[in-house]
C-alpha cells in the first residue's frame, strides 16, 4: 500500500468507487438514501431533547479523547485515537462545527457527523455513523442526533443524504426506513441483501 492511500481520509476509502475497490465488509453493508425536506424544522426538532441529555459540536481538545473512547468501545468502526479523529473525521466535516455529540450530564454517550459526497450533478452528504453506547439504546435519543445532523445538511443546501449500516443491525435498519430513507440498490448484490433485510424485519411499525 502507497503512502497516498494510507492517509486518504476513511470516508474516501468507502464512498469513492473511482478510486477504491469496497474492501469485503463495506460489500456487505446496506446503503441507504434519504431526500432533504425542506419543509421540515429538522433544527426545532431537535432542540427537544430531554434533560439530562445535551448535544453540542466538538470544541475542546478533550472530546477528541472522549469521542475515540466512544467509537472503540462499539467494537465496528476499527481503532480510533485523537489524532485519527481530528484527520479523518473532523477535518472532513461539511463545516467546522457539523457533528455532534450527546452527551448524558457529563459522559458522551453519542455521535453523528457530517462528510461530503458530492458529484458534480449532485450535492450530496454522507453520514459517518450515528452510535449511541448500548446503555442509552431504545430511549428515543437517536432521533435528535439525527434531526440535529440533518439540519447541518439542509443550511449547507444538501440535496440528499447516504449512509450505510451493517445488515445485523436490525434495530437502526427499522429507525431509517421509518424516516423515509430508501434502500440504496448499488448492484444485484445489495439487491439481494436488501430483499432477505426485509424479510428479517417483518412488518414495519413506525
Amino acid at each position: 500500500m502507497t503512502q497516498a492511500n494510507t492517509t486518504r481520509p476513511f470516508h474516501e476509502k468507502v464512498w469513492n468507487k473511482t478510486r477504491y475497490a469496497f474492501s469485503f465488509i463495506y460489500r456487505k453493508q446496506l446503503s441507504l438514501v434519504y431526500q432533504l425536506d425542506y419543509t421540515c424544522p429538522y433544527g426545532e426538532r431537535a432542540r427537544q431533547l430531554p434533560p439530562p441529555y445535551t448535544m453540542r459540536s466538538p470544541e475542546k481538545p478533550a472530546d477528541l479523547d472522549a469521542l475515540a473512547s466512544l467509537l472503540n468501545s462499539d467494537g465496528d468502526f476499527g481503532h480510533w485515537t485523537a489524532e485519527r479523529i481530528d484527520r479523518d473525521y473532523l477535518q472532513q466535516l461539511i463545516r467546522p462545527d457539523a457533528a455532534t455529540l450527546l452527551f448524558h450530564g457529563k459522559d458522551l454517550i453519542g455521535n453523528c457527523g457530517t462528510i461530503d459526497g458530492s458529484s458534480r450533478r449532485h450535492k450530496t452528504g454522507i453520514i459517518m455513523w450515528m452510535i449511541i453506547r448500548t446503555p442509552h439504546r431504545g430511549k428515543g435519543l437517536a432521533k435528535y442526533l439525527w434531526y440535529r445532523t440533518l439540519n447541518f445538511f439542509a443550511e449547507e443546501h444538501y440535496e440528499k443524504i447516504l449512509l450505510t449500516t451493517d445488515m445485523q443491525r436490525l434495530p437502526a435498519i427499522r429507525f431509517y426506513l421509518c424516516r423515509r430513507l430508501l434502500p440504496g440498490h448499488e448492484s444485484l448484490y445489495s439487491y439481494i441483501q436488501w430483499r432477505i433485510t426485509v424479510k428479517r424485519l417483518g412488518s414495519l411499525t413506525c
